[in-house]
């Protein structure tokens, strides 16, 4: 499915609930002035409810720092961390539904966010490190798991959060 263009305005106007239902369906559950952007979604609250789970590990200051975002979908973190005062917020994902889902995200929300469609196995390309850098939920997509890891770990000065899935089975 093509991405909406948000910059030819073809979402610019109209109810929010409808600008909404146009960029989806939604894998991320925003509440955006008081829409849900998926609440019927099939693992309940998400990524809210996982957030909690791991939240006290991040700064909850992160004035002066920045962030990167790799896999971003939506943005839920990447607003996440401004609304934590990160200064600068950089979000990437390789696909242009979710990057337009998450710039609209940040629009609603007000959170001055960089995004750009990239890679993992790109992030070089950024031409900068970050304090903090979380990789949530991508490494088990990832045909090269330990090459992407290289990859993320050459663009983190700080913290590196990782977060997959494990089968136990």
């Amino acid at each position: 499915m093509p991405a909406p263009d948000l910059d030819a305005g073809t979402l610019a106007d109209g109810p929010l609930d409808e600008r909404i239902r146009a960029l989806g369906p939604w894998f991320h559950n925003l509440v955006l002035d008081g829409i849900e952007t998926a609440p019927d979604h099939f693992l309940g609250d998400y990524p809210r409810q996982k957030f909690l789970r791991f939240a006290e590990a991040l700064p909850t200051d992160l004035r002066g720092k920045s962030v990167l975002d790799i896999g971003c979908n939506a943005g839920f973190y990447a607003i996440e961390m401004k609304r934590r005062g990160a200064d600068r917020v950089v979000a990437i994902d390789s696909d242009a539904r979710y990057l337009a889902q998450a710039r609209f995200a940040a629009e609603v929300t007000g959170q001055d966010i960089t995004f750009r469609q990239l890679s993992v196995y790109d992030v070089a390309a950024l031409g900068e490190r970050f304090d903090l850098v979380l990789f949530l939920g991508v490494l088990y997509h990832m045909r090269h798991p330990l090459l992407a890891l290289e990859k993320v770990a050459s663009v983190t000065a700080g913290q590196l959060v990782v977060e997959t899935a494990v089968d136990c089975t």
